[in-house]
This record gives structure tokens, C-alpha cells and sequence, in this order.
């Protein structure tokens, strides 16, 4: 996939921030992204990118397609940022899509790679962006972000890979089973050797992951839905699971799971306190032995992602409550107090903080 997009239209676009005067938020909104907030909405087939700037009210959204002309694509499933770049990875309606690669500074494209069967997560470390895909047999691409190219040979993982974290030069990659949720285990990648060194097994279906203060790896596993009892759906096996650095696993049981999202556990800034969803927002230190049973936060509406400001540690709860209408970030208190709420796009699932 190749788009030209013409500097002209940047700065004409540029040239109405400062001189005209608009009802238009967004388009008054866009500048040079300095610091904030970029907001990833998933959307229902209408992806879209926010950005809650620091220190401004109102939310640009829409700023990907008001930059660059053009939309962004049907749903988006993870963004990530590099000293340079802002990266999304992009699946369409039969499970094909593509990377797509903006500079962070003005968001208009450079580049994008293609021809990805099943796109899901995104991962930079350093000087590389690794891509998980878990369409047929899972795979893990990696992308230099110097030369901007991608690995011919991707490496081989389990099934329907998601969330991956790196810990001491290694890369740990969440297999959930891809729709069919029949995987249990986290791959994980020397990134010397770019090989397989070690397969760990966890509760079912994992699919997100953070990394405390200790190195050890927190693994979020979404577990097996069970529809025996239709409408009335609960879950088999889920659970999170923490690996540490010789691999052996300790696991937590979770249940109450209300949340169909994949972006379900955050850490704080000095890594040592840990945040989950599952019927509300929980809290808990990382050398804690059992779960927590207190409430930290109760969502006003679907909690689908959460994610924390590393330079303030406020929490940052991406909620919506249909399909098809703007969803919200709601920013809380390191102690768990409402602080504001942003209105975003359709599906907010994630955000990544450039400060």
C-alpha cells in the first residue's frame, strides 16, 4: 500500500489553526503534537485516531483523516510510538490489513506495510517495531524503524498472537487461540537470535501483558467463553498469570469478566502497581500474593481499555456504550478520583502518551 500526500496540504491545513476562525474543534485543534494524548478508536468499520493535547479542553478527532485526506481504515486494533513514528496496525473486513507508519510530529503518513493477513499488536523497542499476526499459523513480524523495513523471515509463535512486552532482551508474546480461544501459552523471542527459546504456559486465552519492577511479566487471560447457558455467558480458565525470569509461573483465578476488550492490564510509571479489568477496574501492588476484592474504579459504561500516563500517572479508562456513537476517556486520580472526561471516537480501545 502507497500514499502520496502533498506538504502543501499540510501547511494550508497548518495555516487555519492560526488565522481563520472556525467552529470546526478538530480542525482548530490540529498542530504540531507536541505533547498528550494519542487516542486509538477501534471503531465498527470507521477507525479513527484523538488526540487529548495537554492542557487544552477540547480533543481533536479525526486528526489521521484530516491530515492525510484520507481515512484511516476499518478497525484498528493497536497503536504504538517511536522517538520518530506513530504506528498503527489495521485489519479490514476479511482479516487482511497493514501497518501504517506517520511521523509523530505531524501525523501525515510515510509509509505502510501491506499485504499483512490478520494484524493485531504493536510493540516498539528501541530501534524496532515488532507486529503480531494470528491469522492460520501466528507469527511475529519485526520492522527496523531506521530503514523502515520489515524482516522477510517473520518468527514463528502460537496461535492468534496478541499483546507482547519486552523484558531482558526478550520479547513475550501472548497466544490467545485466535477466535477459536484453544491456546494457553507466551512465546518467548531472544531478540538476538530472533528464535523461540522458551514456550511458558498460562491460564486460557491470554491476551494482554506488563512488565513490573522486578522484571517479572503480568499476563491478562481473558479465559474460554462458555455458552451452555445462553444468554447467560461466563468463562473457563481465565486468570492472570505472572512468569517470572526463570519462567515459573504463579496464577491468580479472575472471574466477573464484563469486558470483551484485549487491552486490559496497565502498570504505573515506577512499575509496582498493577491495574486490570474485569467487572470494574482493580488495583493491586506487584509483590501482592492474592487479587485484590476492593473496587479501585466502577466504569460508567463498557470498560474496553486502560492505560497510564507514565509522566502523572493518571489512569486513562477508554469506555463506550454502543457500537456506533463516540465513546470516552475518562482520567482518573492515581488514587482512583475522577478527574475529566474526554469524548472520543467510536470504540477508544488504547492509548500512548507523548511527553
Amino acid at each position: 500500500m502507497k500514499r502520496v500526500f502533498k506538504l502543501g496540504f499540510y501547511l494550508a491545513v497548518m495555516s487555519l489553526v492560526f488565522t481563520a476562525c472556525s467552529s470546526d474543534d478538530d480542525i482548530k485543534l490540529i498542530r504540531d503534537f507536541k505533547k498528550g494524548a494519542f487516542v486509538l478508536n477501534e471503531g465498527s468499520d470507521n477507525s479513527s485516531i484523538s488526540f487529548i493535547e495537554n492542557g487544552v479542553d477540547t480533543v481533536a478527532n479525526k486528526v489521521y483523516e484530516l491530515i492525510n485526506e484520507v481515512k484511516l481504515g476499518q478497525y484498528a486494533q493497536s497503536i504504538a510510538l517511536s522517538e520518530k513514528y506513530l504506528l498503527i496496525s489495521v485489519t479490514t473486513s476479511n482479516g487482511a490489513g497493514y501497518v501504517e507508519v506517520v511521523d509523530n510530529k505531524t501525523l501525515m503518513h510515510v509509509t505502510a506495510f501491506s499485504g499483512l493477513s490478520y494484524p493485531r499488536e504493536l510493540t516498539v523497542d528501541g530501534s524496532k517495531a515488532y507486529v503480531s499476526n494470528g491469522s492460520g499459523e501466528g507469527i511475529v513480524h519485526i520492522i527496523d524503524l531506521e530503514t523502515l523495513v520489515m524482516d522477510k523471515v517473520p518468527v514463528k509463535v502460537g496461535k492468534g498472537p496478541e499483546k507482547m512486552v519486552v523484558a531482558d532482551n526478550k520479547l513475550y508474546v501472548a497466544n490467545s487461540g485466535g477466535y477459536s480461544n484453544d491456546d494457553k501459552t507466551v512465546s518467548v523471542i531472544d531478540l538476538s537470535t530472533k528464535e523461540v527459546v522458551k514456550t511458558v504456559e498460562v491460564k486460557a486465552c491470554p491476551k494482554d501483558m506488563v512488565v513490573d519492577d522486578a522484571g517479572n511479566v503480568w499476563v491478562y487471560c481473558a479465559g474460554v467463553p462458555n455458552y451452555d447457558n445462553w444468554p447467560n455467558v461466563t468463562v473457563v480458565d481465565a486468570g492472570i498469570s505472572k512468569i517470572a525470569a526463570d519462567y515459573s509461573v504463579t496464577n491468580f483465578e479472575i472471574g466477573n469478566i464484563s469486558t470483551n476488550g484485549i487491552k486490559n492490564i496497565a502498570i504505573s510509571n515506577d512499575k509496582q502497581s498493577i491495574y486490570y479489568i474485569t467487572d470494574a477496574v482493580y488495583k493491586m501492588d506487584y509483590q501482592a500474593t492474592a487479587l485484590p476484592t476492593e473496587k479501585f474504579i466502577t466504569p460508567e459504561s463498557t470498560a474496553y481499555g486502560i492505560d497510564v500516563n507514565p509522566v502523572d500517572d493518571e489512569v486513562y479508562l477508554c469506555t463506550f456504550s454502543s457500537y456506533s456513537t463516540p465513546g470516552s476517556v475518562i482520567i482518573y486520580s492515581q488514587d482512583g478520583e475522577k478527574q475529566e472526561t474526554k469524548n472520543v471516537g467510536i470504540m477508544p480501545n488504547s492509548n500512548v502518551f507523548k511527553n
